[in-house]
């Protein structure tokens, strides 16, 4: 009975093995920050894309998929350098949204070059910001 389940323990572990070696095969890692306008810039220069679906409402919604990772940050919120004092007394930093709809995204396969080549016809990728809002682990 050991030496059957030895045997099998060892063909899982090849066949997992093998289809980790299988799935790390084409894997290019890159990030990318995308800035649009607005939501509804941004999906439409993503239009017809795999990232872009719709949910059962109807709405256009983005998704990661095997070849790409979306973060999608939306409006980000700053500092103005300005400090506000509440009814009690209390100070904090007044906040303002930044300009723009942001999303990140993670090349994960060559297979997403067409929705970065597009996002980069549309003039919408930037330079990665010295300290990102959000990003990928």
């Amino acid at each position: 009975m050991n030496d059957e389940l030895n045997a099998f323990s060892s063909d899982v572990q090849f066949d997992v093995a093998e289809e980790a070696q299988e799935i790390a095969v084409g894997l290019t890692q890159a990030d990318w920050f995308v800035k649009a306008d607005s939501r509804d810039a941004l999906l439409t220069a993503l239009d017809r894309t795999d990232i872009v679906s719709e949910d059962e409402d109807g709405n256009k919604v983005l998704h990661s998929t095997k070849s790409i990772g979306v973060d999608e940050v939306g409006t980000i919120y700053a500092p103005t350098g300005n400090t506000l004092t509440d009814d009690d007394g209390n100070e904090y930093p007044e906040i303002a949204p930044v300009t723009g709809y942001h999303l990140n995204l993670r090349k994960m396969r060559d297979e997403a070059d067409s929705i970065i080549k597009k996002l980069e016809d549309a003039k919408l990728t930037i330079d990665p910001p010295a300290t990102p809002s959000r990003k990928f682990l």
